[in-house]
C-alpha cells in the first residue's frame, strides 16, 4: 500500500519543472525529533500557502546554526502532478 501512494509523490517531486518560488520565513523555535531517526526540526511562522506555523526538517549542520528570529529560506515548487511540495535551502 505505501508503494502506491509513493510512486506518484516520487514522481510529483522528481519530474518537477515548475518555476520555484523562495520564501523567507522567520524561524520562531527550533527542536530535535525523538521520534524519527535522529530529526532536527524548525517551526517557522506562516507563509505562503500556509496560514499557521509550518515545521521543517533541517539536517544536523543547519540545525546548529539556526537561532530564533533568523530567517530561513523556504522553496515552493507547484509539484509535476499538481501537488505543491517544499524544501529548505539551506
Amino acid at each position: 500500500m505505501l508503494y502506491g501512494y509513493s510512486a506518484p509523490v516520487a514522481y510529483d517531486v522528481a519530474f518537477d519543472t515548475g518555476r520555484a518560488v523562495d520564501y523567507r520565513p522567520v524561524l520562531l523555535r527550533k527542536y530535535i525529533n525523538d521520534d524519527e531517526l535522529p530529526g532536527f526540526s524548525a517551526v517557522v511562522q506562516p507563509w505562503g500557502p500556509f496560514s499557521d506555523s509550518t515545521t521543517v526538517h533541517v539536517s544536523k549542520a543547519y540545525y546548529r546554526r539556526l537561532r530564533p528570529g533568523s530567517r530561513v529560506r523556504v522553496r515552493l515548487m507547484p509539484g509535476a502532478l499538481g501537488v505543491p511540495w517544499f524544501k529548505v535551502m539551506e
